[in-house]
């Protein structure tokens, strides 16, 4: 209830809010998560070299080359460097390989509810909302890190709604599974 009187406050519908929190309960593991975080649990060294592996900069490699057209249209548009890119795309997702496997909502809503980070996870909360209501993705397909890290480059619902652009042109921002956008 008091959730609803902020997101009716930011524009969200009763709908949105019903279909978004329909069956969902708190997640215990993700609290769990919460004190396991691979970058905080093994020495810095060991972290980095799990993520900027000499095959994942192989990967880095091909799939500049698979998409060069794009980077160089983005580095034009936006001075951003692929290779800055590159380097996010691969150390969230492993270019993609690695696929999102929680309920966006749901993780979302477990943090804010157990107060972690408070107020910082219910803000993103309320954002998810949007991100639902303005049909960036589906509900049911909504999935995300276990800390709402969304999509191929591990955007939280605020960065999305700063930063994620609809490059491809299709009047969507999906940095789930389009290339361009990502």
């Amino acid at each position: 209830a008091e959730l609803w009187k902020d997101a009716q406050a930011q524009g969200i519908s009763r709908a949105t809010f019903d279909k978004a929190f329909a069956g969902v309960t708190p997640n215990p593991r993700v609290i769990v998560t919460t004190k396991r975080q691979p970058e905080y649990n093994k020495p810095a060294g060991d972290y980095v070299n799990s993520i900027a592996s000499p095959g994942n900069a192989a990967e880095g490699h091909r799939k500049e080359a698979q998409w060069r057209t794009t980077f160089d249209a983005v580095e034009k548009k936006y001075r951003v460097e692929r290779w800055v890119i590159l380097a996010i795309w691969g150390m969230e997702t492993s270019y993609g390989a690695l696929k999102d496997k929680w309920d966006a909502i749901r993780s979302l809503a477990t943090l804010a509810f157990a107060g972690y980070r408070h107020p910082y996870f219910r803000n993103e909360l309320l954002v998810a909302l949007r991100i639902i209501q303005e049909g960036h993705i589906a509900r049911e397909k909504f999935v995300s890190s276990w800390a709402g890290a969304m999509g191929q480059t591990q955007f939280m619902p605020t960065n999305f709604m700063d930063y994620a652009v609809d490059f491809n042109g299709d009047g969507r921002r999906d940095i789930w599974t389009s290339v361009p956008d990502i």
